[in-house]
């Protein structure tokens, strides 16, 4: 017997998106109705960070792959997960991940559970979320993985306030080796395995720096 687990936030009106201007609010507006046109449709108007969603390596890097290009091994894969609890602020380290363990086999990917969507819908979500320090990242990029998924908002520290036009450095350091990042994960609480499959697939949108993703666990009962 297989167990599904959705990874997945739902996409609505009034939902947090990340606090910066030129990230658009969502808006969900009826275009058909049952009643009138015969049908129901919907216009949807999102950024391509809304929510549950992956980053493309181009995220940040120049020339990196985009959000059509990332191979389909990558978006459908054996991910073992990380179930490391952490406060506000918390910090996971390289000796965190090494000691925890967990085996991380070179092509796997990575799912990090800190409990952080309980903070989802807070003002606390985007403010004080538990991050990666940059030896995390580079014990993570050694093992040669090709998808790190988190809880959180970034595997950046929220303490160092990132200057418009600077990079941020976790985001850089992982996606310039070619490491995807999904995050904004929930219910990450139900994965028993130490291992699952894992089904992460945004839309196929030509060019893409990153798009909202249904992201899905498989483990067995």
């Amino acid at each position: 017997m297989r167990d599904i687990v959705d990874l997945t936030l739902t996409i609505h009106e009034g939902m947090l998106t990340t606090p910066v201007p030129w990230h658009p609010p969502v808006e969900i507006t009826i275009l058909g109705r049952h009643e009138l046109e015969g049908r129901a449709t919907r216009r949807v108007t999102l950024g391509t960070h809304t929510g549950t969603h992956m980053d493309a390596p181009y995220h940040f890097v120049p020339g990196g792959a985009t959000i059509d290009q990332i191979p389909l091994d990558v978006l459908v894969n054996r991910a073992v997960v990380f179930h490391l609890p952490r406060e506000p602020y918390g910090k996971i380290t390289a000796e965190d991940l090494s000691e925890s363990g967990v085996e991380v086999r070179p092509g796997c990917g990575v799912l990090i559970h800190t409990g952080w969507d309980r903070q989802w819908m807070t003002r606390a979500y985007y403010e004080s979320w538990p991050h990666l320090t940059m030896d995390a990242c580079e014990y993570l990029s050694a093992k040669q993985i090709t998808l790190l998924g988190l809880d959180t908002p970034s595997p950046d520290d929220p303490k160092e306030k990132i200057a418009f036009g600077e990079v941020s450095p976790h985001h850089y350091h992982l996606l310039s080796r070619g490491i995807v990042l999904v995050e904004f994960l929930t219910g990450l609480d139900g994965l028993r395995s130490s291992e699952v499959e894992l089904i992460a697939t945004p839309l196929k949108v030509e060019g893409a720096d990153g798009f909202p993703a249904r992201v899905l666990a498989i483990q067995s009962e």
